[in-house]
């Protein structure tokens, strides 16, 4: 054993280690397989377990059990800006698939948000009333094309 301190010696072995993995790729490839097929569910809680290490280092507040969004209580997943990676807030997974298909922009959340909004009126308000009916689609078109 080249060293008695425990320190000089975890770092001998840790170089000592790198320089053996760089010069056996395939057998290390080998050896983390067969680890690995042993016990899959292990090693699946390890991977999630250091995906919620990364993401609490981004949070700027605790997990909230709110949907900041919506408001439904659920296991809320941390949501992100995807150009700065500045962290935004806790949403259900349901609100955050949606920002993610609209692709976080502005002009497509609004645009939905009309477009949602223009049904729930013609069924629920106006279509009762064929006049109003009428008028509401013309200026509607004019206002939004």
């Amino acid at each position: 054993m080249p060293y008695k301190n425990p320190t000089k010696k975890k770092t001998y072995n840790a170089e000592y280690q790198k320089k053996w993995n760089a010069k056996n790729p395939e057998l290390v490839k080998e050896i983390q397989r067969r680890y690995y097929q042993k016990d899959p569910e292990k090693r699946k809680q390890q991977m999630a377990d250091a995906r919620e290490r990364k993401r609490m280092k981004i949070a700027t507040r605790p997990r909230s059990p709110y949907c900041e969004v919506c408001g439904l209580v659920c296991r809320t997943v941390l949501d992100h800006d995807h150009k700065t990676g500045k962290f935004r807030g806790w949403l259900c997974p349901h609100c955050n698939s949606a920002l993610g298909h609209a692709k976080d922009s502005p002009p497509i959340l609004e645009a939905l948000a009309r477009y949602i909004m223009r049904d729930y009126v013609l069924e629920n308000l106006i279509r009762p009333y064929p006049e109003i009916y009428q008028k509401f689609l013309k200026e509607f078109n004019n206002k939004y094309k």
